[in-house]
């Protein structure tokens, strides 16, 4: 049987998820120029993996677990990838990714209670799901039993540990974005009142992850061959300060990048980036 507060936590996130699908495309709590360019950074992270391991990503068999709206799914199938499933425990989402990417198969389901029934898969996707969940470890128990040899699985994350998220370190990099964000935001004042707005809900799990975390809930890391890396200093800084709309904005958050990649070996990103390879 189930932990209880499992149970709690899974029906409170699938409350949560149903409520904000018919919006999540349309506010910038989900959706802000950063985080739309984030998705395709990572998933072009995650194709640029899969072509260096010398695999063609058009002909893999890729799930994504816990795939929101259909996003990262979305951008995969316009890459050309073909075989996607995806899963999601709101059924809300789960209708909203298929009317998206209805060459997909989308199915309702938690990580926690899903086996896929003997299927395996050449890559395993997470994409800003880990934080939402009881525990990580069953993320990993699910790629234990349906990834193939060879294959990849893939997470998207915050990071406890960047510098724009660390309690020690935020204030200063929220100091120095402090002014450009204050006129951004002049700026785009109509745009960003246009967009509405929801109270942030969470379920009771809900919490920024630290890298070693989510290594420890690995049961054999030594079967992966693991990488990781992390991106969004003063991207994340500036988050709902920007808006797709403008070109200037997009212009602005190039240069954003630019000085991100500057700290970028200093692992300062307010994301991380981890795969690993499948070696048995």
């Amino acid at each position: 049987m189930p932990h209880p507060e499992l149970s709690v936590v899974l029906e409170k996130e699938r409350e949560l998820m149903n409520f904000y699908a018919p919006l999540y495309r349309k506010l910038p709590l989900f959706n802000s120029l950063n985080y739309q360019e984030g998705r395709k950074t990572f998933v072009r992270w995650v194709l640029g993996k899969l072509a260096a391991d010398g695999r063609d990503p058009r002909q893999l068999k890729i799930l994504e677990v816990g795939v929101s709206s259909g996003d990262v799914l979305e951008l995969l199938a316009h890459a050309g990838c073909a075989n996607l499933t995806g899963l999601d425990i709101a059924e809300n989402m789960v209708d909203e990714t298929r009317r998206r990417v209805p060459q997909a198969r989308v199915i309702q389901g938690s990580i926690e209670r899903h086996d896929f029934k003997g299927e395996q898969f050449d890559a395993v996707i997470a994409t800003f799901t880990l934080h939402h969940m009881h525990q990580a470890q069953p993320f990993f128990d699910l790629v234990n039993r349906v990834l193939a040899p060879g294959g990849r699985f893939f997470i998207g994350e915050y990071n406890a540990d960047g510098w724009a998220n660390n309690p020690f370190s935020r204030p200063i990099v929220e100091a120095l974005a402090a002014p450009g964000r204050r006129l951004f935001k002049i700026k785009n004042r109509k745009v960003l009142a246009a967009q509405g707005k929801l109270p942030l809900l969470f379920n009771p799990a809900h919490r920024l992850l630290r890298w070693q975390e989510i290594r420890s809930a690995i049961p054999n890391p030594d079967a992966y061959g693991i990488e990781r890396e992390t991106l969004g200093l003063f991207t994340l800084a500036y988050n709902f300060a920007l808006v797709p709309s403008s070109r200037v904005d997009h212009a602005f958050y190039r240069v954003l990048c630019w000085i991100d990649g500057i700290v970028k070996p200093f692992r300062a990103g307010g994301y991380q980036c981890i795969t690993g390879l499948r070696k048995r």
